[in-house]
């Protein structure tokens, strides 16, 4: 028989493929390292999680202007090659990452101008609670009645 332990991990397990695919879907993906660091961990029956890079949430929402990492130019090089942009050379490279890392800093992504969401996290989490609390309610139902057989057999 199942173990609630394996429900929790099956369920965390389809929210991170989840997730994914809807990053995939909108367009939010790159070299694949953000999907690559979703990690599930089950403790217990009772206790689980799925972690992630801190950044990932700049997926829904975008990224609002402001103070950036002393490093912003290289992320958005390694973004612009991951993502199979076209540049000449290395001279047009950094002068493109350094032209994006000015407008984002300045005024924030393309999706957070736009004031548009895209629901990687939250439809995915929703779905997750409803699909466990059914799964879990079954369980618990049928452990209870097994265990209510149990007492009335002779």
């Amino acid at each position: 028989m199942v173990t609630t332990k394996e429900i929790l991990r099956e369920e965390l397990e389809r929210l991170r493929d989840d997730i994914i695919r809807r990053q995939k879907d909108a367009g939010a993906w790159a070299s694949g390292k953000t999907a690559a660091g979703y990690e599930v961990a089950v403790e217990s029956g009772t206790r689980g999680w799925l972690g992630g890079y801190s950044y990932a949430g700049v997926l829904e929402k975008g990224r609002k202007p402001g103070k950036v990492p002393v490093y912003f130019k290289e992320i958005i090089r390694r973004w612009i090659v991951a993502k199979g942009l076209q540049y000449k050379d290395d001279k047009d490279l950094n002068r493109m990452a350094a032209s994006i890392a000015w407008v984002i800093r300045k005024k924030g992504t393309k999706l957070h101008r736009d004031g548009r969401e895209v629901y990687i996290f939250d439809t995915p989490m929703k779905d997750f609670t409803d699909r466990l609390a059914d799964r879990l309610a079954s369980f618990y139902s049928i452990q209870t009645s097994n265990e209510v057989y149990k007492q009335w057999q002779p």
